[in-house]
């Protein structure tokens, strides 16, 4: 089944090849981490995962790669 969004916020995440973050679903992050998840409450939330340190002033980007949207960091 294909679906489709749009996130206004994440919408406007900058593109890099080299991202400061990931993006996936809170059911997917809830479910790598051990964490509840509910789908009233948090369905349809994504979440960012920081792939290393972020400095401060430092723009946050994310890949528009599928294969790096789809990568979750624990």
């Amino acid at each position: 089944r294909d679906s489709s969004a749009l996130y206004v916020f994440t919408s406007r995440i900058n593109h890099s090849c080299s991202p400061t973050m990931t993006v996936t679903s809170k059911e997917t992050f809830c479910k790598r981490n051990g964490q509840p998840f509910q789908l009233d409450r948090d369905g349809g939330v994504v979440v960012f995962v920081a792939l290393r340190d972020i400095k401060k002033g430092e723009r946050l980007t994310a890949s528009y790669s599928e294969a790096v949207l789809l990568q979750v960091c624990v």
